[in-house]
């Protein structure tokens, strides 16, 4: 399910967040669709202004989490500046193992 982060989810998550990976998904009209991708720690903690200490990440906020939809990337820089543009998910990684043939 996805979700759109809070102004206050955000702010955490600019201090927070790892970037994991842009991952590509597929091109419209030529322009490369891509789904950026970052992991919050367990344990993590960030500063809150508004009690002027640290304080343990929502645990809800904690995991892995991908954009619920590609799109052109080309212009956000950075995970951090993606987050209040998309919603997003939690997932995780698979690994796929794919044949293809090839002329010899």
């Amino acid at each position: 399910m996805s979700r759109r982060f809070t102004e206050d989810e955000i702010e955490i998550l600019k201090e927070v967040a790892v970037y994991v990976d842009e991952v590509y998904i597929d091109d419209r009209k030529g322009i490369s669709q891509t789904s950026y991708v970052f992991t919050v720690p367990e344990n993590c903690k960030y500063f809150c202004w508004r009690k002027n200490l640290e304080v343990e990440v929502p645990t809800d906020l904690v995991g892995t989490w991908m954009q619920s939809y590609a799109g052109d990337n080309s212009d956000i820089y950075s995970v951090k500046l993606a987050l209040p543009l998309y919603s997003w998910v939690k997932c995780h990684k698979v690994e796929k193992t794919i044949e293809v043939w090839e002329e010899l």
